[in-house]
């Protein structure tokens, strides 16, 4: 389950599908509800928390999910390979999962949290 729905507002359509069928497929396998701390971001809002240029956050095809600690971080991360997610980052207190084949794949990346 996604505690907080509402934040999936501007992903694509099929990414929007896919992240609603991880968070199903994490609630049943791990027992795991995920927060959602950043989706879509518009161009001026990815430079303002210090996001890359051409972040999939600006493409509607990346999300953030907010992680109380290591064993969250992990079920979260074996979650997302089970699934098929491609492209993961690390951070200390999320893990960001995208779709945007246009960039490296498959890769697990350390993401750098600029206070976001």
């Amino acid at each position: 389950m996604i505690l907080n729905s509402h934040v999936l507002d501007g992903l694509t359509d099929e990414f929007k599908r896919y992240v609603l069928e991880f968070a199903d497929y994490m609630d049943r396998t791990y027992g795991v509800d995920l927060l959602i701390s950043s989706a879509y971001r518009s161009p001026e809002g990815n430079k303002r928390v210090g996001g890359v240029r051409g972040s999939a956050h600006t493409k509607g095809m990346a999300v953030d999910i907010a992680v109380s600690g290591g064993k969250e971080r992990f079920l979260v991360v074996k979650g997302a390979l089970e699934f098929g997610f491609k492209r993961i980052g690390v951070g200390h207190r999320h893990v960001h999962l995208d779709m945007d084949l246009s960039k490296p794949f498959p890769t697990i990346f350390p993401d750098v949290e600029k206070g976001t």
